[in-house]
Order: structure tokens, then sequence, then C-alpha cells
């Protein structure tokens, strides 16, 4: 299989959105609000703090003063915490689903986002990578950064291989990209710019609303994040597909070594070194050359008998036209013997 880079999953990506940017951009516009909690997080910091501003000269500083430990709040904060450890989880590799469509021509379906069958691997996959990336990551922030690569694959393999359980698909993830994070990474690496940019105007965008003073208002704060999300979603749909695309050729590539091995070590099997065929083709090219100079002996023997019989009865001639026919289409031993 050719080696391929960064820009060929790019370019792969986005052949595959080809006219489908619209409707993968908005369920990534929907997946990220609901992975997130966008609008329980507004309203869990509602209830349980006030909004203080503070002005320093032209500058607005916003403080939040915890003074509401009970009541409704708690409900939204469990609500929120439910969404991040069962919802996220199981977003996240619907989006892998998504992207796996794409890349297929298939069509993009909003329920392809939730696959509710998977939901407890996932939430329990989840939980095992983040202990083993936080765990990794204690050494240093490189140990958890190459932990987090070495994961990565779970949810794809999640998605394509629902037999699979929590612990196997981290193990074969390991497998599949030892020798590929370098690669991944480039990969990510590669979308820099779109990053940046993304950054740049979702910033513009909050730094305008601050200046109009929109997210004094709940709701203005709300819109401003909403915004900024919507903004998010066209990078995301691109990465995600990217990274999917590069998922599968890992995939791909790994079964076709597999089948390229099992093929050598069928053949190894089957047929012996070239010393030892050349040895047999040796010793049974003998046994014929052997088989063709005894039959030949026993045919003149058993001819020169008929001889001398013929000769007796005035045949001979007619004996001997028929013996020299016979002793052409026979081996070259059966001359040897005749002369």
């Amino acid at each position: 299989m050719m080696q391929m880079y960064s820009s060929d999953y790019r370019d792969i990506a986005r052949e595959a959105l080809r006219g489908k940017w619209k409707k993968m951009i908005l369920l990534m516009f929907v997946s990220a609000i609901i992975s997130s909690g966008l609008y329980l997080s507004g309203l869990v910091s509602n209830f349980f703090s006030d909004q203080i501003y503070h002005y320093v000269g032209d500058f607005r500083y916003r403080y939040l003063v915890i003074n509401k430990p009970f009541g409704f709040g708690w409900v939204l904060m469990a609500i929120y915490v439910l969404i991040q450890l069962l919802i996220e989880p199981m977003v996240t590799a619907g989006q892998y689903a998504l992207a796996q469509d794409a890349l297929s021509g298939g069509e993009l379906e909003l329920r392809r986002l939730f696959p509710k069958a998977l939901m407890w691997k996932l939430v329990g996959m989840s939980l095992l990578r983040s202990l083993l990336v936080g765990l990794w990551s204690l050494l240093l922030v490189i140990p958890g950064i190459i932990a987090g690569y070495r994961y990565s694959m779970a949810d794809y393999l999640l998605i394509n291989h629902p037999e699979m359980g929590a612990v196997e698909a981290l193990r074969r993830s390991k497998e599949l990209m030892r020798g590929n994070k370098m690669a991944a990474f480039s990969l990510d690496w590669s979308f820099l710019g779109w990053v940046l940019l993304e950054a740049v105007v979702s910033g513009i965008v909050m730094a305008l609303g601050i200046m109009l003073e929109i997210d004094v208002i709940p709701i203005g704060l709300l819109a401003l994040d909403l915004l900024a999300t919507a903004i998010a979603s066209p990078v995301s749909a691109y990465m995600n597909t990217a990274r999917t695309a590069f998922f599968i050729s890992i995939e791909r590539a790994e079964a076709q070594v597999k089948a390229e091995g099992t093929t050598a070590a069928a053949e190894t099997e089957t047929e012996p070194d070239p010393a030892e065929a050349a040895r047999r083709a040796a010793e049974k090219q003998a046994k014929q050359h052997e088989a063709a100079e005894a039959s030949a002996c026993e045919m003149y023997l058993r001819c020169h008998c008929s001889h001398r019989l013929l000769e007796q009865a005035g045949l001979a001639a007619e004996y001997e036209a028929l013996l020299g026919a016979a002793i052409r289409r026979s081996s070259g031993g059966a001359a040897m013997w005749m002369n």
C-alpha cells in the first residue's frame, strides 16, 4: 500500500464532503451543542451564582459569586454531569460514524449521532481512556499527549466493530496506532491554520459582544457561545472527516498486511524451497528415464524373440517396418538398446 500524507487525507475529506458540507456542518453544530451541554452550562451558572460587574476605566470585569448552593441548580448540575458522562462519548463516536458515511458516499442522518446500542461500551471506554491518559499525564505533558493518540481510534473501532468490548477497543487502538501516532499528530497539526482562523474569528465575535455588553444578560452570553460554536463547526467537520479517513486507511493497511502474511505462509507450507524443488524434479525425471529405458528394453526383447518366429514364417519384413515405427515413438533409451 502506497504511503499517504496529511494532504492526501485532507483531499479525501474535501472530496467526500462535496455537496454535503451544509448538512455535515449542521450536524457538527448540533453535536457540539448536545455534547457540551451548552444551554445547561449557562443555566447552571445562573442558578449557582450571581454576576457582578466591576468597571475600571473603560474595562469591565465580570465576577461570578457562588451564593446559591441549594435549590434547582443542583438538579441542573446533575443533568449537566450526566450529559458529559453519558451523551458526550456517544456523540463523539457518532461524529466518526457520520464521517464514515460521507467517505463511503452514504447519506448523512441525524440518528447516526446517537449509537444508543453502544452507549455503555462508549461510556466505559471513555472513562478508561481518560484514566489512562490522566495517569500518563502525571509523568509530564508529552507522555499524556502520546497516550491520547495511542487510544484515539477506540471510538472508531467500537462504531465499526460493535462486538468489541471497551478494553478490547483500547487494546486494538494501541496496536493500530503503533508506528502511526506521529502521522496522526502531523494530520492534526496540518489543520493549525484553520484552527487559528477559527479562534481569531470567534475571538472577534466575543470581543464585539463584550464591547456591546451583550454578555450582560444570560441569553446574550448564550447567543455568543452559539455563534462561536457555529464558527467552529466547519473546521470540526473537515478535521473529523480527515481523521476518519486516516483511521480507515490504517485498518485497511493492517488487514492487507495480514492477508499477505497468510498467503505467504500458505505458499511456504505447500511449496518447498527452490533447492528441494529442484532435487525432487531431478529425481522424478530420473525415474521417468529409467522407466522409459526399462520399457524400451522389455519391448526390444519381446520384439527380438518375435522376430525369429516371424522370420521362420516369412513375415520378417512387415514386422520390421512396424517395429521401426514403434521405436521412433519411444525414448532415446530404446534406440540405444536397438543399436
